[in-house]
This record gives C-alpha cells, sequence and structure tokens, in this order.
C-alpha cells in the first residue's frame, strides 16, 4: 500500500509541477509582432486613356458683312444654340514631370437657319441676307505639360472645324435664292 500512496503522491506531484509550467508559459505572453512595412511612395501618373460626354451652351456671331473696302454691312447679333458630344484622348507621362498626349472632340449643335440681317448692296439695287444651318464642331489636339502630383499644366495646340450645310443667299427685293451644301447648289427664285 506504501507503494500505492507514493504512486499517487508522485502522479499529483507531476501533475502540479506540470502545470505550474504551462502557467509560468503564459505568463511569459508573445514575441513583440513586428511593425507592419512602410509602403513606398508611388507617384500619381498621368499615363492612361479617358472617354468623356459634354452638354453645352454656344453663341454664334451672325450678321456682320464687310466690303472689299472694309465698310461694315449689317448689325451684329448673336445666336444662342445647345451643344453635347463626346471626346477622348490619351496621355503619357515620359518622367516625372513631363506628360503628352492628344484629345479630339465631337459636338452635335441645335442651331437651325441661322439667319443674318439684311444687307444693302448698292450694286445689286438689292437687299441680300445669308443663312447657314450648322450642325457639328469637332477638335484635334496635341498637348504637353507639366505633372506636379495630380496637376496637370499644359499647352495645347490643334484644329477645329464646323459642319454646316444649306448654306443660303436670298436676295430680300426679288426673293431669288441660291442654296448649297454637301450637294450640288440649287437655285429658287
Amino acid at each position: 500500500m506504501k507503494i500505492r500512496k507514493w504512486l499517487c503522491v508522485a502522479t499529483f506531484a507531476s501533475a502540479a509541477l506540470s502545470a505550474s509550467g504551462i502557467a509560468n508559459a503564459a505568463d511569459l505572453g508573445l514575441p513583440p509582432a513586428a511593425p507592419p512595412p512602410i509602403p513606398a511612395y508611388v507617384p500619381f501618373s498621368w499615363t492612361g486613356f479617358y472617354i468623356g460626354g459634354n452638354l453645352g451652351v454656344a453663341w454664334t456671331q451672325k450678321g456682320n458683312f464687310t466690303d472689299s473696302l472694309g465698310d461694315v454691312f449689317g448689325a451684329v447679333s448673336q445666336s444662342t444654340l445647345f451643344t453635347g458630344g463626346g471626346q477622348l484622348g490619351a496621355n503619357y507621362q515620359i518622367n516625372y514631370w513631363l506628360a503628352v498626349g492628344v484629345e479630339a472632340d465631337f459636338d452635335w449643335m441645335t442651331d437651325d437657319n441661322n439667319k443674318s440681317n439684311a444687307v444693302f448692296f448698292p450694286a445689286l439695287g438689292s437687299l441680300l441676307q445669308v443663312s447657314v444651318n450648322d450642325r457639328w464642331i469637332t477638335t484635334v489636339a496635341a498637348r504637353v505639360g507639366v505633372a506636379v502630383e495630380r496637376a496637370l499644366f499644359y499647352a495645347k495646340s490643334g484644329a477645329g472645324w464646323v459642319g454646316t450645310n444649306e448654306f443660303t443667299v436670298t436676295n430680300v427685293t426679288t426673293g431669288a435664292s441660291i442654296s448649297g451644301s454637301n450637294r450640288m447648289p440649287t437655285v429658287a427664285g
């Protein structure tokens, strides 16, 4: 029985020592976590393609004609019209600060039969009036610029075209007119 008693005491002591070791291990804690890595600085880049749309208002002048002597006939007035369309372009950033790009846009216009004021031509003894129907405008341009993070300071150069049709000159005195467009000219009168 003595052996049995010693065996129980030894088992109990062993369990107590094991529990004590586990408790001591819990007091040690985990090793400190490594700080998160600091992200490397990545500058903003203007390189890429873009596409967009636009809506707006445009103003056109009409009615100001000059003869070969520089005399002005008619009064200047303005026509307001609605425009809408889209643009697409691309930029390429060459280095940290230099960017180049190209852009094209196309807009439709609601101008309908924009008429000038009638102008009296003494040589003809008649009043003439010009009307035109502006239908679209488009531009193509290249740009070069200096990039400062998310700002781009640039110079731009290009060309633009206005599409007109039904260009008409009307003799208000007689009612005769001549029209031209992308088709053959027509004469009425």
